[in-house]
């Protein structure tokens, strides 16, 4: 190589950083959210509203100026920046914005990203939760009859929003600004004493710029504490779970193919702050719903609906090599998930629709035995009976959903003791906007209607090919599911159940 070669070489090499720091930012897909609720702006309550906070997460964001602009036909306004980092900006949206579509652009060091189209409306209200990520615990405990309060960021001026605590819609409902945090409000408002009692009661806050995220308050009275409320109890430290996933599936165009797959999860979760398990830990009071919302793959690492069912949230502690479950059909083991070690999973039998050779059924009815022990966690052992799946009635009269209306359930075969699980789940094909609504029923009810407000920010449905997301699913749990305990485990808790799904529209 020659001297003049050798030199190119050393100046293109020296000029990368320059290169790069030429570039211009770039805001991630779903990448501009209501400060509180993180709810993807793909969903029907993700909109911004003047004066609320929200955060960006894209690529070479921070810089000496940057600037954030929004833009509504040739009137421009620019965002109060507030918090400054090379991949995540926290803002305050301008005042003065007209409802309708606007255009979002960060400006860095003359550099100026691509046009990042959002939805203003008044309103558009989220909810600060606990974790900073818009679902979990979100306020203080309180009582039938008494205050309650949350605190979040969007409702532009409005001072009296629905809020609905339980399903059942709070009193006396008022809103402040937080005075010591611009763009942020306090709401403020009184427990019906109809409300359910629970340590998860949802709470959703609905105005004219859509329904909010749910996050929980624990409701109770003195002689029921929300511990013994929930429908699996006090929330678990350990996971172990059986279940079969017989579902309907209807690929775009094309006819229905039937599947079932017998899946098992054993998840010890490192840090005891955070869920075990999205659904399961929080799951809301008897006769009660609750929503989540976020990005199907950037929120969850999520990439089926088996996935969503047993999202965790990161690495546990070690309980052995492997998970042993012994039961009437013979054996099987749940082995740790390279990804997140900790988290034990096995497809134990059937297989998913097209599979060449399908591996015979493992779940029958029967009671299951579930063991380990490892470096972490100690030796345990625990017997879970499986509880057969239920009988759904009519279930093809829920083809269609329409959220605006809500959907009621029919079911037979549950016992007076059973709860009956249900969940209406879809994902945005286009964006990633994941919604999703999550209800505890009677079983001896032998009916359930999921309310439209439950239903608001599950996308509606598109016509495209691919795998699809958009589902109903209701199943079975036992009134009391089998608990256990070991060395590292306070409150493990064991469930053997089943879940009956099938593809829906929604609209």
């Amino acid at each position: 190589m020659t001297s003049a070669s050798r030199c190119s070489l050393l100046v293109l090499f020296l000029s990368i950083p320059m290169l790069l720091a030429a570039q211009p930012p770039a805001i991630t897909q779903e990448g501009i959210r209501n400060l509180a609720s993180q709810m993807p702006p793909s969903l029907p309550g993700g909109a911004l509203s003047p004066g609320g906070l929200f955060s960006v997460r894209g690529l070479r964001l921070g810089g000496a100026a940057t600037r954030i602009l929004f833009r509504q036909g040739v009137d421009e306004r620019e965002a109060t920046v507030l918090a400054l980092q090379p991949e995540y900006l926290e803002a305050r949206v301008p005042l003065g914005l007209a409802g309708g579509d606007a255009q979002i652009l960060v400006v860095r060091d003359g550099e100026t990203s691509r046009p990042f189209r959002i939805r203003i409306a008044r309103g558009a209200f989220g909810i600060f939760s606990e974790n900073g990520k818009g679902w979990g615990p979100g306020g203080a405990e309180a009582h039938p009859g008494g205050p309650g309060v949350v605190r979040g960021t969007g409702l532009a001026g409005i001072t009296e929003p629905e809020v609905w605590v339980g399903g059942v819609r709070a009193l006396g409902v008022r809103a402040f600004p937080v005075a010591d945090k611009p763009g942020a409000e306090e709401v403020r408002f009184m427990i019906a004493p109809s409300t359910p009692r629970g340590c998860y009661v949802p709470v959703l806050v609905k105005t004219e710029g859509g329904v909010s995220n749910a996050v929980t308050l624990p409701v109770s009275v003195a002689d029921h504490p929300c511990s013994g409320s929930a429908p699996l109890g006090a929330a678990p430290d350990a996971l172990l779970l059986l279940a079969r996933l017989a579902m309907r599936v209807r690929l775009a165009g094309g006819a229905p193919a039937d599947f079932a797959e017998d899946i098992g999860a054993a998840l010890f979760p490192r840090d005891q702050a955070n869920p075990v398990f999205l659904g399961w830990k929080l799951l809301p009071p008897t006769g009660t719903c609750t929503s989540y919302t976020g990005n199907w793959i950037s929120d969850s690492g999520a990439d089926g609906i088996t996935a969503f069912l047993f999202a965790s949230t990161g690495a546990g502690r070690d309980a052995g090599a492997s998970i042993r479950v012994a039961g009437p059909t013979g054996e099987a083991r749940l082995t740790p998930r390279r990804d997140a070690p900790g988290i034990y999973t096995a497809e134990l039998g059937g297989g998913l629709p097209f599979t060449r050779n399908p591996k015979p059924r493992f779940l029958k009815e029967g009671t299951y035995r579930i063991s380990g022990g490892g470096r972490e966690i100690g030796a345990f052992a625990v017997e879970a009976p499986y509880l057969p799946p239920l009988e759904w009635l009519s279930p093809g009269k829920l083809d269609t959903v329409v959220r605006s209306q809500g959907a009621t359930v029919r079911w037979r075969g549950a016992r007076p003791d059973h709860r009956v699980l249900l969940i209406a789940f879809n994902v945005d094909d286009l964006s990633g906007g994941m919604g999703a609504c999550l209800c505890v029923a009677r079983g001896e009810a032998g009916r359930f209607r999921i309310p439209p407000l439950m239903l608001a920010n599950v996308p509606a449905s598109q016509n495209i090919p691919g795998i699809p997301k958009n589902f109903l699913l209701t199943g079975l749990l036992p009134a009391q599911p089998q608990r256990f305990s070991a060395t590292g485990i306070v409150n493990g808790t064991a469930v053997a159940a089943s879940l009956l799904g099938r593809t829906v529209s929604y609209r």
